[in-house]
């Protein structure tokens, strides 16, 4: 099975049916979950890494130098989001938000999902702010779970990846102008915007 042709299929169908949502950023994390759910890839970690060693060509990379996988492997790019696949051979993510919108689902391994809220008390500059970080609750997700990503502050989490190496499937916006700077949080209080895209 070629993964090109897999999230190319997936791609066009996200593009077909987000246009018919006018493009409209409320509605992509959902939409992009529904057809994670449908479509799920049925590829492995192997399948992938063989055919990035072994092919001729792979579509331009959005952020090939980024920390947000290890590495980022671009499978898709439209012009209004694009899918990632992000392998994660470290256990654990920082805690944080998105300055982008859509939908992950886990590919390979399985992972300790936290979710978190976060109270600004004191806004140092918009790089900077003091608040409460607060645990609200996790999750064990394995292969094929999938969860919406909206922007913001609507999902502050962290990951800790069970096994080495985790694959996570990401469709997601370039960027959601609602969503603000991305912060990194570090408990009990500070968030500290983000390079990260």
């Amino acid at each position: 099975m070629d993964p090109l042709a897999v999230f190319d299929r997936i791609g066009r169908l996200v593009e077909r049916r987000w246009r018919d949502k006018n493009y409209d950023e409320a509605a992509f994390p959902d939409l992009c979950v529904a057809i994670l759910r449908e479509e799920r890839p049925s590829l492995s970690a192997r399948d992938l890494l063989s055919w990035v060693l072994t092919t001729d060509t792979i579509p331009h990379q959005f952020d090939p130098g980024s920390r947000f996988g290890q590495p980022p492997l671009t499978m898709f790019r439209g012009p209004h989001f694009l899918i990632d696949a992000l392998f994660w051979m470290e256990g654990t993510t920082d805690i944080h938000q998105h300055g982008f919108c859509g939908a992950f689902q886990v590919l390979a391994g399985s992972s300790v999902h936290s979710q978190y809220s976060f109270t600004v008390e004191e806004r140092i500059s918009s790089a900077f702010l003091l608040g409460d970080v607060r645990f609200e609750r996790f999750e064990i997700l394995a292969p094929g779970d999938t969860r919406p990503i909206g922007a913001g502050r609507s999902l502050i989490h962290g990951l800790f990846h069970l096994e080495r190496a985790s694959v996570t499937i990401v469709i997601r916006t370039y960027k959601d102008n609602e969503g603000g700077p991305q912060y990194m949080l570090h408990p009990p209080s500070i968030a500290i915007a983000s390079k990260v895209i």
